[in-house]
């Protein structure tokens, strides 16, 4: 077994793997060797809403969404998504990282675009898939990463799947063998994007698997390689989990049907999609009637609504933004993003046969493995605990966080 040093700190982020996933890549061969012995929590609470972006921005800075700023994967006027960290309203473990002289790497995570990171390389994508994505990450990439850049551009295709995951196990590999960076994050997304294609049944993400446990292998190969294998301790971890779908509900479609609604430039209550869960915003109506709105559709398809969230109440979750109420759907739905029709059978083409944003604890959750550990592992933590436990890896104390550090040392 490798000792645990932690010179060098290695945190990869496996989007959308749940505590079931961790126990069936456990199986194969490279992930079984580097989860000898984990420490850690096999299911770990994500902030509200278990979306992407939102969880990331927690990991990142041991915050909840009402400290971060960051509630949702995209803008609800431009639609854009929230790639930059200049939206992030607390310190990120880079910042810390920075302030102590730790040398670090941010390959592909979300929302860290224009993070002073020494090797920083940026989730973001071009407009379209004919664009060419150099200019847009040329604005965002790290001076010391660019070449890298440079030379793995040619496995990106947009945004798609495994072709972003491939560019950012290249960059990573390249990063760990150039750099030997002291802490590195890196993001891949194929397993989330296979889950909202075929489902969660594990039978069904055999590829998926095969896929990680072959990028699992590689970045350990570039330890190796860089000649720091011995002294890097790694961290497995997940954003969210994710849960089967069979309908899809268009809320915006329902106030369409009361005249509270008519399209995406004129509304008085409008529903931004969050998955499992939506964000109402009002705009010339009071709240009182708006919830009384919220209420009746509620009432109307009780199979579907779980439960209308006010402001005290989506508060006391630690969510905060400018909208009125979160909405919760029943297992099995989601809300969808269009105003028609009202209900729709999810599809693999549109990325609906699984979904997340829900409350985490109803649902699916993530692990965090301190790979090759002392065999200590607790049944649940929360996601504002991953910070100040890689940080006290590094010897560093976290201060300021919500989070604490996990009793697995």
């Amino acid at each position: 077994m490798k000792s645990m040093q932690h010179k060098h700190v290695f945190v990869i982020s496996i989007d959308a793997m749940s505590t079931q996933d961790l126990q069936v890549l456990s199986t194969y061969q490279n992930c079984s060797s580097l989860l000898q012995d984990w420490s850690g929590a096999k299911r770990v609470h994500s902030p509200y809403p278990s979306f992407t972006y939102p969880c990331h921005t927690t990991i990142m800075t041991g915050c909840y969404p009402d400290r971060t700023g960051i509630f949702h994967n995209t803008d609800r006027q431009t639609g854009e998504w929230n790639w930059f960290c200049n939206a992030i309203k607390v310190p990120t473990m880079i910042d810390i990282a920075n302030e102590h002289s730790i040398s670090n790497a941010c390959i592909c995570w979300p929302v860290m675009g224009s993070a002073k990171s020494d090797y920083l390389i940026a989730e973001i994508w071009a407009t379209t898939p004919e664009d060419d994505p150099t200019p847009v990450f040329e604005k965002v990439n790290s001076p010391l990463a660019k070449p890298i850049f440079e030379k793995n551009k040619h496995l990106l295709s947009w945004m798609r799947t495994p072709g972003f995951d491939h560019f950012s196990l290249a960059c990573t590999t390249d990063i760990i063998q150039e750099a030997k960076p002291m802490l590195l994050f890196s993001h891949f997304s194929y397993l989330d994007h296979q889950k909202h294609q075929v489902g969660t049944d594990p039978k069904g993400l055999s590829h998926a698997y095969t896929f990680i446990d072959e990028c699992i292998g590689k970045i350990l190969g570039a330890t190796k390689k860089a000649g720091i294998w011995e002294e890097t301790t790694f961290i497995l971890l997940g954003d969210h989990g994710q849960k089967d779908i069979h309908t899809i509900f268009n809320m915006n479609a329902a106030l369409k049907a009361q005249g509270y609604y008519q399209d995406p430039d004129s509304w008085k209550i409008f529903a931004h999609y969050c998955g499992c869960s939506a964000h109402i915003y009002l705009r010339g109506i009071e709240v009182s009637e708006a919830k009384r709105v919220l209420k009746s559709i509620q009432a109307t398809y009780p199979e579907v609504i779980r439960n209308v969230l006010d402001t005290k109440e989506f508060k006391a979750l630690h969510l905060d933004g400018p909208f009125s109420f979160a909405l919760e759907a029943q297992s099995g739905y989601a809300f969808g993003k269009n105003d028609h029709p009202l209900f729709e059978k999810p599809s693999p083409t549109n990325f609906s046969m699984t979904n997340h944003g829900y409350i985490s604890h109803t649902g699916p959750e993530s692990p965090f493995a301190i790979c090759n550990g002392k065999g200590l592992v607790i049944d649940q933590a929360s996601m504002v605990d991953a910070a100040p436990t890689i940080l006290k890896l590094l010897g560093i104390e976290a201060i300021g966080m919500d989070g604490s550090v996990l009793p697995v040392f």
